[in-house]
């Protein structure tokens, strides 16, 4: 399975993307929100339910997913990696030449 994240950040306001994570058994929404406060980008990650984490600072997109992966334990058979489509590797750091560039992340689902 594959799904694909449409996201803009910009550091004049937080940005909001829900998306879906479906293990074939189990399937819930997740809402990231990502911002800049003071030279770091934070992230909120909430579900229908509640907030998972709060204020989370990352450095790259994987910090982003592997903290998924690490709180959705629910969905064992879910394995989640980020495939920034139109910057450099999976490591490109958040800084500041980025915001207002438009991601298109990649969810892949490995076959087990």
């Amino acid at each position: 399975m594959l799904s694909k994240i449409r996201l803009t950040y910009d550091k004049e306001s937080s940005n909001n993307t829900k998306f879906i994570i479906d293990d074939g058994t189990n399937q819930r929404i997740i809402r990231l929100s990502v911002y800049y406060v003071l030279g770091s980008w934070y992230v909120d990650i909430s579900d229908n339910e509640n907030y998972l984490l709060y204020g989370k600072i990352i450095n790259t997109w994987v910090d982003l997913f592997e903290l998924l992966k690490i709180y959705y334990k629910d969905f064992p058979d879910l394995k989640l990696m980020a495939l920034p489509s139109n910057i450099q590797g999976i490591n490109k750091n958040f800084v500041e030449d980025l915001p207002g560039v438009l991601q298109e992340i990649y969810l892949l689902q490995e076959d087990v």
